[in-house]
């Protein structure tokens, strides 16, 4: 079969297939707020998750110095940051009159400060922390719900 098209249409129709992706693209820009540079980013490209709000749910009681122990929340479970610790010690955790317990519990901990933690409550468990992770994040140990109730009065943390 023969194209019975002239170069003359051929040349029109891509003039106006082109003439109809440029009008998209300007639309799109149109309904940016403003047309900055700053304003554009590759969709893979974000800004950095901001640092966490530390909070004071837990009361933190200990005769050694623990003020580089710190709360934050992650998501609904509450970080008990004890990435400054060393050496060994202990500290007590007491929930406070308004709140009570957490739902969930966490230790943050980085390898080479301490080996162990150890936890007691209802029950008692012991964790061993592992050696450093390759980025140097700080190593993430979740507390089972069964090491305390709404009853326990506090939570005694050991560190070797």
């Amino acid at each position: 079969m023969r194209n019975n098209r002239s170069p003359d249409m051929s040349r029109s129709m891509l003039v106006a297939g082109l003439a109809c992706v440029l009008a998209a693209v300007l639309t799109g820009c149109a309904s940016r707020p403003t047309f900055k540079a700053s304003n554009w980013h590759l969709p893979w490209h974000r800004a950095a998750a901001p640092a966490p709000v530390p909070v004071q749910e837990l009361g933190v009681h200990s005769e050694a110095d623990v003020s580089g122990v710190r709360q934050y929340w992650s998501r609904n479970t509450l970080r008990i940051d004890v990435t400054a610790l060393s050496g060994t010690g202990t500290l007590q955790l007491q929930p406070n009159a308004v709140n009570g317990w957490p739902a969930r519990l966490e230790f943050a901990v980085r390898a080479g400060g301490i080996a162990q933690l150890e936890v007691q409550g209802e029950q008692r468990i012991v964790f061993p922390v592992s050696a450093a992770t390759v980025d140097g994040a700080p190593q993430v140990l979740p507390l089972a719900p069964s090491v305390w109730s709404p009853m326990t009065r506090q939570l005694i943390v050991s560190w070797r």
